[in-house]
């Protein structure tokens, strides 16, 4: 097929607006799939300055998430299990998040302790969908270690965002059971697929991780159950109120009549 002219690669309306020596100067091939590129870069310029915006504006609300004072609270109460059970008299700051990172074959039990009784602080519909996030999370990269994108929680992402961050005892599964460490725009398993001892380490971890939630799970369901009771009793209780209350007015009513 005929090779493009310099009119048709570099956008001349016209042949008139072509070099006036040769309107129709043939163009190398390799000169003409550069030009090609540099255009679909271009084009792809304002969608990729939009991606990188985002990107920042979730690392610095990440960044402000990770400063605020109740989520300090809760790293350093993460800290001090963590460096109990290493034996260490270190005092973590809540910036030492990577030394809070569990990447051995084991997790011990005050931090597995710890860790349920954190997402037992949650209301019991927000602590259940932080714990089948979790499990979803755990699973995934046990099924797949070698796939980096499900080895990545991203605060754009709106569920890691809304259903992750917030709630007890989430992150704290994250780094001291599963592994995971902070990441520029939120957190990540650093994890070699090729290093066959360190998958094992994580498939170890895994396995102690859903006992971890199971019982989490059992926990927010008794929660769940108490709540609903709590509500029930508290709905019988407003309607034998109004019923005392209209009970009252009918009585005030027939009082005025006989009167």
């Amino acid at each position: 097929s005929a090779r493009p002219v310099l009119g048709e690669v570099v956008g001349f309306e016209d042949d008139a607006a072509a070099p006036a020596d040769d309107p129709q100067l043939v163009v190398p091939a390799s000169t003409a799939a550069h030009i090609t590129t540099l255009r679909a870069v271009q084009a792809a310029l304002p969608e990729l300055q939009r991606r990188d915006d985002v990107a920042q504006e979730a690392a610095k609300r990440f960044d402000a998430f990770r400063r605020s004072v109740a989520f300090e609270t809760r790293m350093e109460k993460l800290a001090a299990v963590v460096n109990a059970d290493r034996g260490s008299d270190k005092s973590s700051s809540a910036a030492d998040y990577d030394a809070l990172s569990n990447t051995s074959a084991t997790v011990p039990n005050d931090v597995c302790g710890f860790v349920v009784t954190a997402l037992l602080w949650n209301d019991a519909d927000v602590g259940a969908k932080a714990v089948n996030l979790l499990r979803t999370v755990g699973r995934n990269i046990s099924a797949d270690p070698a796939n980096e994108k499900v080895r990545a929680l991203r605060l754009t992402s709106a569920v890691v965002r809304d259903t992750l961050l917030p709630a007890s005892g989430a992150v704290e599964f994250l780094l001291a059971v599963l592994g995971f460490a902070w990441a520029r725009d939120g957190l990540a398993l650093r994890l070699d697929p090729a290093d066959n001892a360190a998958v094992a380490a994580y498939q170890s971890r895994w396995g102690i991780a859903q006992r971890v939630l199971d019982e989490a799970e059992r926990g927010l369901a008794e929660k769940r159950r108490a709540e609903n009771e709590l509500r029930r009793q508290a709905a019988i209780a407003e309607r034998d109120a109004e019923k005392r209350r209209i009970a009252e007015e009918q009585a005030a009513a027939k009082r005025r009549e006989d009167a």
